[in-house]
């Protein structure tokens, strides 16, 4: 999700029951499947239709997942990103 999610960054997120990811709608999630963890954004749901949901990452050389419903453990809605670092870049005062 960079650059507009960093490595240590803490976000806001409620949890989706199993029986409703079917209807999330476009946003950012965060999905537990298989043994993975990703935080990446919904553009379609197609698990009503296909069976499976495409996870897009912000950064377009990071790519997308495709998942299986069944391989959804769990889910969550991204609110807000809470807390992160600051990247800190050289400044010239003078």
């Amino acid at each position: 999700m960079q650059p507009q999610l960093r490595s240590g960054m803490q976000v806001a997120a409620v949890l989706i029951p199993l029986e409703d990811c079917k209807y999330a709608v476009s946003g950012v999630y965060a999905v537990v499947f298989g043994s993975q963890f990703a935080i990446k954004r919904i553009k379609d749901n197609d698990l009503l239709t296909k069976g499976y949901l495409v996870l897009h990452s912000d950064n377009e050389n990071a790519g997308s997942l495709t998942v299986a419903g069944e391989d959804i453990r769990y889910m969550w809605r991204v609110l807000e990103i809470m807390r992160g670092w600051i990247i800190a870049r050289p400044v010239h005062l003078w």
